[in-house]
């Protein structure tokens, strides 16, 4: 389920007595996390009835605190953190151990699983809740349910957003609510007591994200522009010097361009694309005006000479330092 079902379930009362939580969006899973705590665990009776466990635990320790009865509560809430049995890896006597049990999990405990990150849904744990219906996946947000929550989180300081800075703000904040958020606590104290926050206020305040650093720096190799590209890539690096991250967003961009242009080719409009891309009408504008410069082919070529160039380093073939100016700069010289 996502976190709108989740959510629905958990106001009715339906939500089963055995979760997972994972996925990328991390802000939304920590605060259906403090739901589930306000609604499991009367106040002032929190540590009573709540077991957190860290990482690998004994299943013989996390029995007995599933097996412990709740103190003038319904349920008792027993909370297992990145459990390796949620992650890639071998099963075990201990993973064979806990599946039997979760047959026989009483009715008094919810145990939840909360991973930070993706789970690995090839594990038999993973799998066992999600047939029982309790994998709550969380993934980032659309466009518009990030501007609903900055909307929202406006409201309560009386304040509300110009269209364009926030669009300007998800773009250079990158997907995820946490770095949102953030970015928007500074805005705020930054607009001070005027109500409205202005492009001007994202501009003055927030730094572009890696993802809009590389929007600009594929744009310096469709123009050709070598000395705008030298100093986005001097940007990055200091930002986040590892080749592979670095590589690895570039070519995130370059497949949003290959698909953009192959929309574009059957036709699709701006409202169409944002649709099948998952982003906003002015995101998918941008990527439009960038892809009318490629063919698909083209943009395809481009994105294997990528991921091409960071296999080649992580095999050793290619020296690290180095690598990413190669890789851009070889790009500006297709025909």
């Amino acid at each position: 389920m996502d976190y709108k079902q989740y959510y629905a379930d958990l106001s009715g009362k339906r939500l089963p007595n055995l979760l997972l939580f994972d996925g990328e969006e991390e802000y939304v899973k920590e605060s259906a996390l403090e739901a589930l705590r306000k609604a499991l665990l009367p106040e002032g009776m929190e540590s009573l009835n709540e077991t957190r466990f860290a990482e690998k635990t004994g299943v013989e320790l996390l029995v007995d605190a599933c097996e412990t009865l709740p103190f003038l509560a319904e349920k008792r809430l027993v909370q297992v953190t990145d459990s390796p049995f949620c992650l890639s890896g071998r099963a075990d006597g201990e993973e064979k151990a806990l599946l039997a049990y979760l047959d026989r999990l009483p009715e008094s405990c919810c145990l939840l699983f909360f991973v930070r990150g993706n789970a690995d849904g090839k594990r038999a744990l993973v799998k066992r809740v999600e047939a029982a219906g309790g994998r709550v996946r969380f993934d980032p947000l659309t466009p518009r349910e990030q501007g609903s929550f900055v909307c929202r989180q406006l409201r309560a300081y009386g304040k509300t957003i110009e269209e364009g800075a926030l669009q300007s703000l998800l773009e250079r904040s990158g997907p995820l609510l946490t770095a949102v958020n953030n970015q928007l606590q500074k805005l705020i104290a930054h607009a001070g007591d005027r109500q409205t926050v202005q492009l001007e206020d994202v501009e003055a305040v927030v730094q572009p994200s890696v993802e809009m650093v590389m929007y600009e720096l594929l744009d310096a190799v469709v123009l050709k522009n070598k000395k705008k590209a030298l100093l986005l890539l001097s940007e990055l690096q200091k930002e986040s010097g590892a080749f592979n991250q670095l590589a690895l967003a570039l070519a995130r961009q370059l497949r949003w361009m290959y698909h953009t242009r192959l929309l574009m080719d059957a036709g699709q409009g701006a409202a169409q694309v944002a649709k099948a891309l998952g982003v906003s009408g002015y995101a998918a504008r941008r990527r439009m005006e960038m892809a009318a410069r490629f063919s698909a082919g083209e943009a395809w070529t481009l994105l294997e000479g990528c991921v091409q160039a960071v296999y080649e380093v992580r095999a050793g073939l290619r020296a690290e330092d180095g690598a990413l100016e190669l890789l851009v700069f070889g790009m500006m010289e297709r025909p």
